[in-house]
C-alpha cells in the first residue's frame, strides 16, 4: 500500500517487479510497488501451506475482504470468512493491516485481528514492527483491482497463502505458472501449496465499504 500522494505507476507487464529477501536459504520475492484501491476488495483463499493449518482446520470457503481506514492511508481493514465444514455456519474474523513505514517494503504489512472465543478485534490498526504479511507478487490488473495475490508470513516458517479475484480465471490463466515460481521459490514437500476448497459456498454479501 502506497500513501495515495506517492503512488507508483504499476507496469503494464503481466507481473509486478519484485526483488528479493532472504527466507531461509531460499530468495523471497518481494513487490515493489502496490496502489492501495487495486488491491481492495473480495478476495478468495485458493491455495495455503501446511504452516497455515490452524485457519484452515474445519471451515471452508475461506474468503478476505479488504477496505479503507478513514484517516490512514498506511492501514487497510480486513474481515475474513468462512464457513463450517460440518454444520456450513459462517465464521469471521476481523482486523487491521498496518504497512511497513519503509518506502522499499510496500507489501509488507503487520497483521492483528481477532480470534472468536479467544482475542476481540482491534479497535484501531496495530503499530508496524515486524511483517507477519508480506505479498510476493501481485497478478495483472482486471477490472481495475489485481487478479491474484501471493502471500508468505514474512518469516522463516515460510506459511503461505494464495488469493485471487476470481477462482475459474485463476485456474484457467494463472494457476500452472504460479505453482511453478512457487516450487522456485522453496515451497515444496512439507511447505508446498494445497487447494483450499470453494465449493458449494454460501459466501456473505460483501460490507458496504468494500464493495
Amino acid at each position: 500500500m502506497v500513501r495515495v500522494s506517492h503512488i507508483l505507476v504499476v507496469s503494464c507487464a503481466l507481473f509486478a517487479a519484485v526483488h528479493a529477501r532472504p527466507l531461509g536459504a531460499i530468495p523471497q520475492p518481494n513487490i515493489k510497488e502496490l496502489r492501495t484501491e487495486q488491491y481492495l476488495g473480495r478476495w478468495y483463499n485458493l491455495y495455503a501451506n501446511s504452516v497455515e493449518d490452524r485457519i484452515f482446520d474445519g471451515v471452508t470457503c475461506i474468503i478476505a475482504d479488504y477496505g479503507v481506514v478513514p484517516g490512514r492511508s498506511d492501514a487497510i481493514s480486513l474481515i475474513n470468512s468462512s464457513q463450517n465444514k460440518t454444520t456450513f455456519l459462517p465464521y469471521s474474523t476481523r482486523g487491521f493491516a498496518t504497512q511497513s513505514p519503509n518506502a522499499s517494503e510496500p507489501g509488507d504489512f503487520v497483521v492483528a485481528q481477532s480470534v472468536p472465543g479467544y482475542r476481540p478485534a482491534p479497535k484501531e490498526p496495530p503499530v508496524y514492527v515486524k511483517a507477519n504479511y508480506v505479498i510476493m507478487e501481485l497478478g495483472p490488473v482486471v477490472d481495475g483491482a489485481y487478479d491474484y495475490s501471493l502471500i508468505s508470513d514474512g518469516g522463516n516458517s515460510k506459511g503461505l497463502f494464495v488469493l485471487a479475484r476470481d477462482k475459474n480465471r485463476f485456474v484457467e490463466k494463472y494457476q500452472q505458472e504460479v505453482l511453478k515460481k512457487l516450487a522456485t521459490w522453496g515451497f515444496t514437500g512439507a511447505l508446498a501449496p494445497y487447494v483450499t476448497a470453494q465449493n458449494n459456498c454460501t459466501y456473505p454479501p460483501p460490507p458496504p465499504a468494500y464493495a
